[in-house]
């Protein structure tokens, strides 16, 4: 059973991510960028919750769960290792609800499955953290700059990590990864291993974000979408009283660049 504490009115989730982590936000280049990570990634998160997006490994799925994801991992890195879904969420709720009335009549939903999700990434993190910081240091001290594969396979295998989270700590450890033996190894025990560019089954995927800031969201998650090796083609136009966006989301494997430029004049 999750609680919160009180939303005050005036409160942001990049406030209330100050306040959970106990930093205040202005003082501290780093983390107010994990701050700032943390607010967009909630609040584009609960948009794609409120159209129906569920977290997974494909299509926007994917860059559902990659966005509360690393909202999780930033205020880790931030020293909070405690639920903070349960207090970030709701703030982007009650600052939202307003504007998108349908976050109110899905918010059972939209809450129940990113709380659940946290806590499946929470048992992950607790499994493969030590072992991958064990594996990053290791590299270090052989002045390399390479996580070798086959330490990528094993946090995979037998720790759960998916492969873009090892690859995210590694960047952040200044290292690379060598992918080519991961996918070998993954290959050869009997997983399926797609390219990055190959995610999704749905070749297109329209997302509508009314609102004076939809153009904003929208352009948030589509370089997620972007980041995730998926092609984004974002529309913004003006609608009246409010704003609106749209994304078109191309699965890269399934589309040519003409079928792209087709759609860019569409």
């Amino acid at each position: 059973m999750f609680t919160t504490r009180p939303i005050t009115a005036p409160s942001t989730v990049i406030t209330r991510a100050a306040e959970v982590a106990g930093t205040p936000y202005g003082r501290d280049h780093e983390t107010d960028v994990r701050l700032r990570v943390v607010g967009d990634h909630v609040r584009s998160a609960l948009m794609l919750m409120t159209d129906g997006v569920t977290p997974g490994n494909e299509a926007r799925g994917y860059v559902l769960r990659r966005l509360l994801r690393r909202s999780i991992r930033s205020m880790r890195l931030l020293g909070v290792h405690d639920p903070v879904l349960p207090e970030l969420l709701p703030v982007s709720k009650s600052l939202m609800e307003v504007s998108y009335p349908e976050i109110i009549s899905q918010w059972q939903r939209v809450s129940q499955a990113a709380y659940a999700e946290e806590d499946s990434f929470r048992r992950t993190l607790a499994s493969g953290t030590q072992i991958f910081d064990l594996a990053a240091t290791a590299v270090k001290q052989r002045n390399a700059a390479v996580l070798e594969g086959d330490k990528a396979f094993q946090l995979h295998d037998t720790y759960g990590f998916p492969i873009d989270l090892t690859l995210e700590m590694a960047a952040e450890a200044g290292l690379a990864v060598d992918q080519a033996e991961f996918r070998r190894l993954m290959t050869e025990a009997g997983f399926e291993v797609n390219p990055p560019s190959a995610i999704g089954p749905h070749p297109i995927t329209p997302i509508m974000f009314p609102g004076e800031d939809g153009a904003r969201l929208a352009t948030s998650i589509a370089n997620h979408m972007l980041g995730a090796g998926v092609y984004v083609i974002a529309f913004s136009f003006p609608v009246v009283p409010r704003g609106k966006a749209r994304i078109r989301v191309m699965n890269s494997a399934a589309h040519s660049q003409a079928d792209l430029e087709q759609a860019l004049g569409a």
